[in-house]
């Protein structure tokens, strides 16, 4: 009987421990960065929810509309964001949520598309669509910005701690023009990537992984494959110089 005393106290130690790690992790907030922000805070990646956030930076060049909330500070630009300021070409695909900077890489997959069925083809079906949604029906000339830029513009480099980007291709691109945000303010940035080149002269998933660690940030959570021929995976990588364990727990637990 004591044996089974001990287990239950145990049981109930852990119980205890475990909400109020959870109590803890909802009263903390964070400025978040969304580049690539599509619908907004009704479309944020899991596991964030809008109460996660205190403070939300929004990036949309297409038409999509950027959902907010009252209650949280919210700036939206409709600009692209890269490595460069100025103008540069942003393609316009039939289902905008598929829109680049970089264009679709039709021949590669044209050329692959028998072997990628074969390898990659338990996708839902969303192979058989590609084509049809990828069309590009426009191309936009659309003004980029750097990230750093725009923070230094609004001298808000302390004022946000999450970067997520999903920009079909971009990212690196991204990455390389918030430089200073991302080795100084940074604490975790949440991204998909691509391992075989879905759109035209992107940088994979191990080549962004490897940039990122060079920056002296380390990945902690990728999901499962998902989307066309499952070559997209959602990472996030927090930053070792400015450790959070809020997040760590929150990444731990999806």
């Amino acid at each position: 009987m004591e044996f089974i005393y001990i287990l239950i106290i145990i049981f109930i130690l852990l119980f205890l421990l475990y909400n109020y790690q959870k109590h803890n992790q909802s009263e903390i907030k964070y400025g978040f960065i969304d580049v690539g922000a599509s619908h907004g805070l009704y479309e944020l990646p899991n596991p964030w929810k809008k109460n996660d956030i205190n403070k939300y930076l929004s990036f949309e060049p297409t038409d999509l509309e950027v959902n907010t909330d009252k209650n949280i500070p919210h700036i939206n630009y409709k600009k692209a964001v890269c490595d460069i300021t100025g103008n540069k070409k942003l393609y316009i695909c039939k289902v905008k949520e598929g829109s680049s900077l970089k264009k679709q890489n039709f021949n590669y997959i044209r050329n692959n598309y028998e072997h990628l069925v074969k390898t990659r083809g338990n996708d839902r079906g969303y192979h058989k669509t590609w084509f049809n949604r990828s069309e590009i029906v426009s191309e936009e000339n659309i003004e980029c910005v750097k990230l750093d830029d725009v923070l230094t513009e609004l001298n808000a480099f302390d004022k946000y701690d999450i970067l997520k980007i999903d920009v079909q291709g971009g990212e690196y691109e991204v990455l390389k023009g918030a430089h200073k945000w991302v080795t100084e303010y940074g604490k975790g940035i949440h991204l998909e990537l691509f391992d075989i080149p879905m759109y035209e002269d992107i940088k994979l998933n191990y080549e962004v992984k490897e940039y990122l660690e060079s920056l002296g940030y380390e990945l902690i959570w990728k999901s499962e494959p998902f989307g066309t021929f499952l070559a997209a995976n959602d990472y996030f990588f927090i930053n070792k110089n400015r450790i959070d364990k809020e997040l760590i727990f929150k990444y731990k637990y999806i």
